[in-house]
C-alpha cells in the first residue's frame, strides 16, 4: 500500500465518529436468542431432569453450575423434540455463555458434542438434509472481493478476512482469533498462517502461496490472500499497531479498534458475530444468494481443492478436518467415487497451490 493512501485513510479515520460498530446490528437479537435458550435449559433442568446411574428419573437438576451429564441429557431432550443439530449447538452455546457471564466453570461439552454428532448421523442416514451453506468457489470470491472498497479501512479489512478465510479454510471463530503475528514469512512466494483451533488443541500451520505472478516483485492477482493481508496490516502498522488481533472492529466513522476508539467501546478483537455480519453485508452488495455465509468459504475451499485434483487427505490436513468429519464428507460426497478417493495420487503437499496455479494459468492480465 502506498504511503499517501495510508495517510489518507488515517485522516479519514480522524473524522467525526458516527453510528455504531458492526456488532451493534445484531447485539440485541443475539442476547434475546441466548436468553431464550437459557430459559429452555432452566425449564428442562427444573421440570424434566435426567436419569441417574440406576435409570431412575431425576428432577430438579442444577442449571447453574451445570454438570457435563446435564448438557448431554439436554441434547437428548432437544433431539426428541425435533430440534436441528445446528439449533442444539446454539442452545449449548447459550448455556456456556451464561456460565461465563456468571463467573462459573463452563461444563465440559465433549459428551454433549458427541451426542449431537450421533444424532446428526442418524438424521443423515434417514435422508434428512441440513440447511447447508452454499460453497463459495473462485467466482463467488471474486464478487465478494469486488464488494469491498479498498479505499476504506473497512474494505481493506473485509477483503483480507474473506480471502484468508477461504485460503486457510477457517471457521468464524478461527478468523476472529487470528493475530498479526500469526502471519509468518516462509520465503518470497509463501507465508505460513497459524490457525488456532481453540483451547487444548494444537494450531494448524497453513502455508499460503501468492496467487498471481509477481511483476517487479509484486503480485497482481486481486484474489491473492497474502496481498490482501499485507494491505490491511500496512494500515494497522501505520497507526502504530504491530501486534495483537489481526481482524479488528471498524466503525462507520472509519475508526479502527486499537488505533482510535471505536464507537461503542468494543474490544480490539473482532467478534464471531461480526464475521457473520461482514459476510452478510458483502453478500448483499454482491447480490449473492442468502446461503453464502462465513462457512461457505470453508466449504468452497474443500470442494474447489478436490475439483482441481488435490488429494482428499491433503485437503483434510490443510483444513483441519478429521478422518470421520461429517461436514467434509457432505462437501465432497458428490465429487469423488470410492475408487477415486483411494487411487488419487498425492502430487502436492498443499492443495491451495493447485488453485493458485490455476489462477495464474487463466488468460488475461490481472491488476490489483
Amino acid at each position: 500500500m502506498e504511503k499517501d493512501h495510508v495517510d489518507d485513510l488515517l485522516r479519514r479515520a480522524e473524522g467525526v465518529r458516527t453510528g455504531q460498530p458492526e456488532e451493534g446490528e445484531e447485539a440485541e437479537s443475539t442476547l434475546a436468542s441466548r436468553a431464550r435458550y437459557w430459559a429452555l435449559f432452566e425449564q428442562f433442568c427444573g421440570d424434566y431432569g435426567g436419569r441417574g446411574d440406576d435409570g431412575t428419573r431425576l428432577r430438579g437438576l442444577t442449571a447453574l453450575p451445570a454438570e457435563p451429564g446435564t448438557l448431554t441429557e439436554f441434547v437428548g431432550y432437544l433431539a426428541h423434540r425435533g430440534y436441528a443439530p445446528a439449533t442444539i449447538r446454539l442452545a449449548l452455546s447459550a448455556v456456556r455463555a451464561r456460565h461465563r457471564l456468571a463467573g462459573e466453570t463452563v461444563p465440559d461439552g465433549v459428551q454433549a458434542a458427541a451426542a449431537i454428532r450421533g444424532y446428526q448421523e442418524e438424521l443423515l442416514a434417514s435422508g434428512w438434509q441440513p440447511k447447508a451453506s452454499a460453497p463459495a468457489r473462485t467466482r463467488e470470491l471474486e464478487r465478494l472481493v469486488e464488494a469491498c472498497d479498498p479505499a476504506t479501512a473497512q474494505g481493506l479489512r473485509d477483503r483480507a478476512l474473506v480471502l484468508v478465510g477461504y485460503s486457510v479454510a477457517a471457521t468464524r471463530a478461527a478468523l476472529a482469533r487470528l493475530n498479526i503475528d500469526d502471519v509468518r514469512k516462509v520465503d518470497d512466494r509463501r507465508y505460513e498462517i497459524v490457525v488456532s483451533r481453540g483451547e487444548n488443541k494444537a494450531p494448524r500451520h497453513v502455508v499460503v502461496p501468492h496467487w498471481g505472478t509477481p511483476r517487479g516483485g509484486r503480485c497482481r492477482d486481486p484474489l491473492c490472500p497474502l496481498c490482501a493481508v499485507f494491505a490491511w496490516t500496512a494500515l494497522l502498522r501505520s497507526g502504530g499497531v504491530d501486534h495483537g488481533p489481526l481482524f479488528r472492529p471498524v466503525d462507520k466513522g472509519g475508526n479502527i479498534a486499537g488505533i482510535r476508539p471505536v464507537a461503542g467501546g468494543h474490544d480490539e478483537r473482532i467478534s464471531v458475530t461480526a464475521v457473520n455480519l461482514i459476510l452478510r453485508r458483502l453478500r448483499r452488495r454482491a447480490d449473492l444468494p442468502e446461503n453464502i455465509t462465513p462457512h461457505s468459504l470453508r466449504a468452497g475451499f474443500a470442494m474447489e481443492s478436490i475439483e482441481q485434483g488435490a488429494h482428499e487427505r491433503d485437503v483434510r490436513r490443510h483444513g483441519g478436518w478429521v478422518a470421520n468429519s461429517t461436514a467434509f464428507n457432505v462437501y465432497t460426497r458428490d465429487l469423488l467415487t470410492a475408487e477415486e478417493r483411494s487411487s488419487r495420487t498425492v502430487t502436492r503437499p498443499n492443495p491451495l497451490q493447485r488453485i493458485a496455479e490455476r489462477r495464474r494459468a487463466l488468460p488475461g492480465e490481472r491488476t490489483g
